[in-house]
């Protein structure tokens, strides 16, 4: 398995064909690196926390960044209007289309994740909604919503 999800090359009895893993299997690699070091695959850089991707679009010919929205149209300006401190409608920000988390694995959103709270060590489970990076600081991540899981003591009947 390993030689196959570093690029290398089996044949394929039935057709006498090489093949070769393509890239979705190199970039899953890439972006779980829990899941090379199973595989006993060191990683090739260090972990950088925090470090951010935002999406981009060409435009005439050249690629430029998505332009930030404004608070009010995001999830979290929507989920966010009960609370005492609000973010003015108005203020900007960029959809950011991945994180890289403390264990160096890349969270995106429609992806699933295991947070713990800073204080209380707390861990639940949910699924990534939406990273926002505020417009003065564009490569840093300053909201995270997440679709908290409930896991139930009982199994399902049909489990």
């Amino acid at each position: 398995m390993k030689h196959i999800v570093t690029g290398g090359f089996w044949l394929n009895l039935n057709t006498k064909c090489w093949l070769q893993a393509g890239t979705h299997i190199w970039a899953y690699m890439n972006d779980h690196p829990w899941q090379r070091k199973l595989m006993g695959i060191p990683n090739l850089s260090p972990v950088q926390p925090g470090v951010t991707h935002l999406p981009t679009w060409v435009v005439n010919g050249k690629r430029e960044i998505i332009p930030p929205v404004e608070w009010q149209t995001t999830e979290a300006g929507k989920l966010s209007q009960s609370v005492v401190h609000q973010i003015p409608a108005t203020k900007l920000f960029y959809s950011v289309n991945s994180v890289m988390t403390m264990d160096g694995d890349k969270v995106h959103p429609g992806g699933y994740t295991i947070l713990q709270h800073l204080t209380t060590s707390e861990q639940w489970v949910g699924r990534v909604i939406e990273l926002l990076s505020h417009c003065d600081l564009p490569y840093t991540v300053s909201h995270i919503v997440v679709s908290q899981f409930e896991i139930l003591p009982n199994l399902h009947p049909r489990l």
